[in-house]
């Protein structure tokens, strides 16, 4: 009996000894990418940087994202940084032994730094030395893979405070709506601007450095600020805050709403006279008479200008409603 019981014993741990220990699976702590978003793409190059996956960042060895470079599925994981980043590792466990993944760096400007497909691919923390790296990609070579944890050492990119938005300023207003301007943020990670109103971020991203916000009601007081949108999803902190008081509609006037062929929309507040003035220099400028634009004066909310007047020209107008009130 106490033999059979050692036989057993024995044989139990010889299955032990057997099975792959999952140490070196897990992701390592502190990694430059633990629980950061990559963004994922078919190519490489027109990539959606809010097209993002966590499955090789997660730090879960049970979730994986397949990679296959044929053109339609995702092939290239890419991550950028902050700042440059010097590197001193990776990690990289891939589901197999059988197919490569490549593991490429960037600098500043698109300049290649490090371009590997000889890559150590069972979990294990490789030593890598690489300084000033913008971009990180790692790919299908050529696929398919399940990549199951990829991570990067060395110093942290991590900006606390990303430059944000200056000098918001109202160049314009209705009793309906408000025209907003800003100084864009100089950098190459800025996706857009998020724009805010009472403290409410106002659906999409902005991609130019001004928004008419409109559908506000008359007479009523609005706050306004924005921020910038960075890549790997990072916002800035918010821009200075401006205060917009709308008047009253004036009884008689309308409001001029023109449509452009940028996807703009303008709003002024006019006279019936105004309103007849615009319309006989539409008419005239159809039949080939006069100037190819318009003034419009603007002396409310103009900051520390006395007035703004905007130009808006023949060709860029589709169409126009007049509204009374």
């Amino acid at each position: 009996m106490r033999v059979r019981l050692s036989v057993i014993i024995i044989a139990l741990m010889l299955v032990l000894i057997s099975l792959p220990l999952n140490n070196q699976a897990e992701a390592y702590p502190g990694g430059l990418l633990e629980g950061k978003q990559m963004a994922a793409s078919s190519n490489g190059l027109n990539v959606d940087w809010s097209n993002t996956v966590s499955e090789a960042t997660d730090g879960d060895t049970n979730t994986s994202i397949p990679l296959k470079y044929d053109g339609v599925g995702v092939a290239y994981l890419q991550y950028r940084f902050e700042k440059p980043t010097d590197i001193t590792g990776y990690q990289l466990l891939l589901d197999t032994k059988s197919s490569k993944t490549r593991l490429r760096f960037f600098g500043e400007n698109n300049k290649l730094l490090y371009d590997n497909a000889n890559l150590v691919q069972d979990g294990t923390r490789t030593n890598l030395k690489i300084s000033g790296a913008y971009e990180v990609w790692i790919n299908a070579n050529p696929g398919p893979i399940n990549l199951k944890e990829f991570d990067l050492f060395g110093d942290s990119p991590q900006q606390p405070n990303p430059e944000s938005p200056l000098n918001l300023t109202v160049i314009g207003q209705t009793s309906s709506s408000v025209d907003l301007t800003w100084n864009a943020v100089n950098s190459p990670n800025v996706q857009g601007y998020y724009v805010y109103l009472d403290g409410v971020q106002m659906p999409g991203i902005v991609t130019t450095n001004n928004f008419t916000i409109t559908g506000l009601t008359p007479g009523q007081t609005y706050t306004a600020y924005v921020t910038a949108a960075y890549s790997n999803n990072i916002e800035s902190g918010p821009s200075n805050t401006v205060t917009i008081t709308l008047e009253e509609p004036v009884p008689g006037n309308s409001i001029l709403k023109i449509y452009l062929n940028t996807g703009y929309e303008r709003e002024y507040d006019l006279s019936t006279s105004q309103i007849s003035d615009f319309i006989n220099w539409y008419d005239n400028r159809a039949n080939g008479i006069g100037k190819n634009y318009y003034p419009f004066v603007k002396t409310v909310n103009v900051g520390s200008f006395k007035k703004i007047t905007q130009y808006i020209t023949f060709d860029k107008i589709v169409t126009f409603d007049v509204n009374e009130y």
